[in-house]
């Protein structure tokens, strides 16, 4: 669970809290852009976490956030790049993709009934507040700093930033694999199949035939 948040601690973070100073101090741009990036691609995120909140209810907690991870692993070079490009259209598309879609919609609209459904209802707060808080400690307090350090250590560029942003990618699709799918109805159309899944059954969630 501590793995599954790493994409939406590590890259959002490194947009919310590091993508203003980087257009302004290390592209020259003024200080508005970003800011103005980050407040429409939350805009668009009022819409996009519902629909994948929706979604994952039919199709399974796990496809989303899988596809989520990987699509920020693959995008966090392209998304550098269009920053690089210093026109605020792309900037603003980039942030759009890259922070609404892939990690506030399909990565974070699901995780809160995926994270809460992993666990028994006797440890469900306590086993859900430490693993995400966990994640924040970890991962999304130093995401910033260890954002600035790469650029630094990159000479200004990226590069070495879009890699880290692509691990944390990574790392969230990987261990939401290896965690069990949670979602009543994608559980039930296995059961309807003959077949159990991967045989592991979710530790917080019961059935009750009506």
């Amino acid at each position: 669970m501590i793995g599954a948040g790493c994409a939406t601690a590590v890259a959002s973070y490194s947009i919310q809290g590091y993508l203003p100073a980087y257009t302004t101090q290390q592209l020259g741009l003024p200080d508005n852009v970003a800011v103005i990036a980050i407040t429409v691609a939350s805009a668009v995120s009022i819409f996009g976490v519902p629909l994948c909140g929706w979604l994952c209810d039919r199709i399974g907690r796990r496809p989303l956030i899988i596809a989520g991870g990987l699509a920020i692993a693959v995008f966090a070079g392209p998304f550098w790049l269009l920053v690089g490009t210093k026109s605020t259209p792309l900037i603003v598309m980039a942030v759009i993709l890259g922070f609404a879609v892939m990690l506030n919609s399909m990565i974070f609209g699901p995780a809160g009934s995926f994270y809460s459904e992993l666990l028994p209802t006797e440890v469900r707060y306590t086993g859900l507040v430490l693993a995400r808080e966990t994640t924040a400690v970890l991962f999304s307090g130093t995401a910033p700093f260890i954002a600035t350090l790469l650029v630094h250590a990159g000479g200004g560029s990226p590069l070495l930033l879009a890699g880290y942003m692509a691990l944390s990618g990574i790392v969230t699709a990987v261990s939401v694999l290896l965690l069990p799918e949670t979602a009543p109805r994608a559980l039930r159309r296995k059961e309807r199949k003959g077949g159990a899944g991967d045989g592991r059954t979710p530790a917080g969630i019961e059935y009750t035939e009506v």
